[in-house]
């Protein structure tokens, strides 16, 4: 898409809820070398982006998207080194970005937040399983967590947490 015209996937259902379809799998069997995902929105999916595989010399470039009302997690990144800035995660079921599997990539300017009924559940953030993003700029407000890291080790600077009901950062 482009600013002002972006691309949306979403439910089919004539009432739509968090996790009506699968969402979007980008993969190692996959058969592109770079894609990238530019000024698009992703709503009432499972897991609104999976990256399972993804990585150099090839990883994709996802910016300018918003992942709303996914019910697991709004983006999910396996043992992939993607490019991703700009994005909004909202109304996330348990995570709102999850990287394991040994990981890496970036995460730039992106802003997590739980808000409505979803107000202080979940992890904004998960970094875990030897994964080893560059986390800079944005913010992960009001859930539980903000950003939640085991056996990893990221690189996170600039980032503020704001309002977690439980820990800031684990």
């Amino acid at each position: 898409g482009v600013e002002g015209n972006e691309i949306v996937f979403t439910s089919n259902q004539a009432s739509p809820s968090a996790g009506d379809w699968q969402g979007i799998t980008l993969s190692s069997a996959s058969s592109f070398q770079t894609c990238t995902l530019s000024h698009f929105r992703v709503e009432y999916a499972t897991n609104g982006l999976y990256l399972n595989g993804n990585q150099a010399p090839y990883p994709a470039q996802i910016n300018n998207g918003t992942f709303y009302e996914c019910s697991s997690s709004g983006i999910s990144v396996n043992n992939s080194s993607p490019a991703i800035s700009d994005c909004s995660v909202s109304q996330f079921g348990s995570t709102g970005i999850l990287y394991t599997g040994n990981s890496s990539g970036t995460l730039t300017n992106t802003e997590v937040e739980q808000i409505a009924a979803y107000y202080h559940s979940g992890t904004g953030l998960q970094i875990s399983s030897n994964s080893h993003p560059t986390v800079s700029g944005g913010s992960f407000q009001y859930s539980s967590n903000g950003i939640y890291i085991s056996g990893a080790s990221p690189l996170i600077e600039n980032v503020l947490v704001l309002g977690c009901n439980a820990y800031g950062i684990e």
